[in-house]
């Protein structure tokens, strides 16, 4: 009798253990093989407000950037954030270095306190790609970025090893205008005067709507100046997103996996 009764406990011990622990939250690491999975960690995440454009503004002219979240995300948030601080309005391209790159968003302080990892992505140091410029550690990227004059082997070699965040699609002829400006020779770095530098008048976040009036000058200007850099980028096939696909006549949604098409033969014809 006694070892009957205390069977029937036991039973309703256990029992009401596994009532409760049915009923508890599951901490993260015990799902599954007791490994938190990706989806579960980012759930724990906070989601990331992400435009996908920006317009930078500086003493030479606009340029137009669409920014890769989903190839860095974490350097796309940082810089978001820096300008919706305005961090860099009145900020410089202080280094120039003709058929490389121009460097901007030094605020002579040391940087806005805080620093990143490192993203690699498969994205080229081609012409017009936004990089974040660091020291020799991979992980002291602040603030300072740069954007890509020519992708000459000066800019290859950064491949794989800087972070790159974005592209301008619209503005390519500011880039030369600013390094024109510095009067630097090919592959020499130019500090100018800081009352000799081009500014930065500011960045800001730019709408989709706004983006599409630019599309039809922002296809122009690649057909004219992509280098070839670009060729077996992974981001090139979302970069002419103003290329409307079989039987559309509108401009894709950003993101969209739409690829260059050929010419027509009537667009052919135009062409001497």
């Amino acid at each position: 009798m006694r070892r009957a009764c205390a069977g029937l406990l036991g039973l309703s011990v256990m029992a009401g253990l596994l009532s409760l622990s049915a009923c508890r939250k599951k901490e993260p690491w015990e799902f599954g093989d007791g490994i938190p999975t990706k989806v579960e960690e980012a759930q724990k995440q906070e989601p990331i407000p992400i435009d996908h454009f920006v317009k930078i503004s500086t003493t030479k002219g606009d340029m137009w950037a669409e920014l890769f979240p989903d190839m860095a995300p974490k350097t796309v948030e940082n810089f978001l954030k820096l300008i919706d601080m305005k961090y860099y309005d009145g900020l410089t391209f202080h280094r120039i270095v003709r058929d490389f790159m121009i460097q901007g968003g030094d605020d002579k302080k040391g940087g806005p306190g805080w620093t990143i990892k490192r993203e690699l992505s498969a994205v080229k140091h081609c012409r017009g790609t936004l990089s974040m410029a660091r020291t020799q550690d991979p992980d002291s990227a602040n603030a300072q970025f740069f954007i890509v004059h020519k992708y000459s082997d000066s800019s290859k070699a950064l491949d794989n090893q800087y972070a790159t965040f974005g592209r301008v699609i619209k503005g390519l002829k500011v880039i030369d205008d600013i390094v024109a400006a510095a009067d630097s020779f090919p592959g020499a770095e130019k500090f100018p005067p800081a009352d000799k530098c081009e500014k930065i008048n500011s960045i800001t976040r730019v709408s989709w709507d706004e983006i599409q009036k630019i599309l039809p000058d922002a296809k122009k200007e690649w057909d004219a100046e992509a280098d070839e850099g670009v060729q077996g980028d992974p981001t090139y096939k979302k970069i002419p997103y103003w290329t409307p696909s079989s039987g559309d006549t509108g401009a894709a949604a950003p993101g969209a996996k739409a690829t260059p098409s050929s010419p027509t033969k009537a667009e052919a014809a135009k062409k001497p």
